[in-house]
């Protein structure tokens, strides 16, 4: 399936809210604080579980240090079923496995806001994150090329893209905005 769209992160009182421009289907991730583990679901069929508290703990205390790899494993769940789950390699970066599926995401050198989701080498869709953010929320491009599963898992896996490599917690809003703002007053200049 080949389109494009756009996928809107919002901040709510509960947790992250991701809507599609593309789809009625929604994902939701719950906020994390101290030992509780990370949920991100669809309103109908998908779950994304973070395990080991152990590591959880850990990372609380080493967070400057942090990298998408040293996430604690996540399980994914169709409709209460196993379906999948995380694999995090320090060499290799993240990848999850669908059923006897692997796909990676692949953060694109040089460029750190995009992410290419990938099967044996064939780009199944990739993620660009808008630099540009207004009132916390984040705006993700999405550009389909191979996708074979449905739309309501690859909302999902933006919203696990959202949370693994965009840790809220790792933004400095006003660095990134003033950087933005200042690069788009340059190219006035140069007019």
């Amino acid at each position: 399936m080949i389109f494009n769209g756009l996928v809107e992160r919002k901040i709510t009182k509960k947790g992250y809210l991701y809507e599609a421009d593309f789809s009625s289907f929604v994902a939701k991730a719950n906020y994390t604080f101290g030992l509780t583990l990370r949920k991100i679901c669809t309103d109908k069929n998908y779950v994304l579980k973070q395990e080991n508290v152990l590591k959880k703990f850990l990372l609380n205390f080493l967070y400057l240090i942090y990298t998408p790899t040293d996430a604690p494993k996540y399980i994914l769940y169709e409709k209460d079923k196993k379906i999948g789950e995380t694999l995090n390699d320090k060499n290799n970066g993240i990848s999850i496995k669908i059923n006897d599926e692997i796909l990676k995401f692949n953060v694109v050198e040089n460029k750190e806001h995009i992410i290419n989701v990938t099967n044996k080498d064939i780009i199944l869709f990739s993620i660009i994150k808008s630099r540009l953010r207004f009132g916390r929320k984040n705006i993700y491009k999405i550009k389909s090329m191979e996708w074979k599963y449905d739309i309501e898992l690859l909302i999902l896996l933006v919203a696990f893209c959202d949370v693994v490599f965009f840790p809220e917690w790792r933004l400095f809003s006003w660095g990134e905005l003033e950087y933005d703002l200042l690069e788009i007053d340059l190219k006035k200049n140069k007019k």
